[in-house]
């Protein structure tokens, strides 16, 4: 489903998780961002709205196989280099080892997807400072463990620099492969947030530290 609410210069990010190593067909109008697999496949795409979205979107794999998705919806990413910065990797383990990446603008958003065989899941208390999104897989029987996890979740980064790798833990500790792809969003830098304050006639910027106009 596409979130009701996106309208003209929205961002929207696809991120579908696989169990195998299928081969996706995207809907018309989506560009592949990137995409990492092997035991599990992770997918980013990405779409400027021209607002007046359907209700949802269909993408289509070469092969029955398990699958989970979702669009998120961001606005005020720069319309024509959205993405500053990416970086994947892939590993096997209860520990998963998530790469440093170089971000060469301000406030840029940091999206992490993250795939994981057999249905494991990310521990969400090891995404310490990220917005937690966490996705997972329901098999046909019913149960609370499918044959591929995923985990998203994004953070703002705020400043133009090198951020170190970091650890993600699996839930009760359980070895698995992985497939994670981080993408930093660029900020449209001709929006502008700022607050008036009425005290002083000073336009601040939004963090209230620096000053903009008098």
């Amino acid at each position: 489903p596409v979130p009701e609410s996106t309208a003209e210069g929205d961002m929207l990010i696809a991120l579908i998780s696989t169990d195998g190593n299928p081969t996706m067909t995207s809907p018309a109008g989506w560009d592949l961002e990137d995409e990492i697999g092997g035991t599990a496949k992770s997918f980013i795409y990405r779409r400027l709205s021209p607002g007046n979205e359907p209700a949802t979107y269909t993408w289509d794999l070469d092969g029955a196989e398990d699958a989970v998705g979702a669009i998120i919806r961001f606005i005020n990413v720069d319309p024509d280099d959205p993405i500053n910065a990416k970086e994947k990797t892939s590993g096997n383990g209860s520990t998963l080892s998530i790469p440093s990446i170089t971000t060469t603008v301000e406030n840029t958003m940091l999206l992490t997807l993250i795939s994981l065989n057999d249905g494991v899941l990310i521990d969400q208390t090891s995404l310490t400072g990220q917005l937690q999104r966490g996705l997972w897989l329901v098999n046909s029987s019913g149960e609370a463990i499918g044959s591929v996890g995923s985990s998203a979740s994004y953070r703002v980064l705020k400043k133009a620099q090198v951020y170190p790798s970091y650890n993600l833990t699996t839930q009760d500790l359980t070895s698995t492969d992985y497939y994670a792809i981080e993408i930093a969003l660029a900020p449209d830098l001709d929006v502008l947030y700022s607050l008036l304050d009425s005290s002083t006639s000073r336009l601040l910027d939004s963090n209230k530290d620096k000053l903009l106009a008098e």
